[in-house]
């Protein structure tokens, strides 16, 4: 399976300039943890809900204005897939850069769509709702326990 079956496509995007106080209640508002953030059609960053805590703890301590734009509390340059990944790779790219989502991207960068950790776990209940069963193998080692050698 591929990302172009599972992205969400139409995803709440912000600019740089888009103040943290708006972006933190559009993520309340839509209830998402991520947002792409826009030049145009072009993927320049994204918002997390990590980078907007972060950005709470540097305003708290004097490092930042108090409601500055996200530009500066965004991930630049974000890890980015294809529509043509599969899956597997979505996830490998998650647990290699511990991130929760994957803008996808054209060729030109231009958003299409977003696949979130969320997205994979759905992709799983479902497969398991549908009788589809996941390959997993469970195997309990039993190790022996240690004995004091009495002399």
């Amino acid at each position: 399976m591929h990302a172009r079956h599972i992205m969400t496509r139409e995803v709440i995007c912000v600019n740089p300039e888009t103040l943290l106080f708006e972006a933190q209640r559009l993520m309340e508002l839509h209830k998402v943890r991520h947002l792409p953030v826009l030049r145009g059609t072009q993927l320049v960053g994204i918002l997390s809900d990590r980078d907007l805590l972060r950005a709470e703890r540097d305003i708290a301590a004097g490092q930042k204005p108090e409601n500055g734009p996200i530009g500066t509390s965004m991930t630049p340059i974000p890890v980015t897939a294809t529509a043509s990944a599969t899956v597997s790779q979505l996830a490998g790219l998650m647990i290699e850069w511990r991130i929760d989502s994957v803008p996808i991207v054209t060729a030109r960068g231009d958003l299409a769509g977003l696949v979130t950790s969320t997205d994979l776990l759905q992709l799983l209940r479902d497969d398991e709702q549908h009788g589809k069963l996941i390959p997993f193998r469970f195997e309990v080692l039993h190790a022996e326990p240690k004995r004091a050698d009495v002399a």
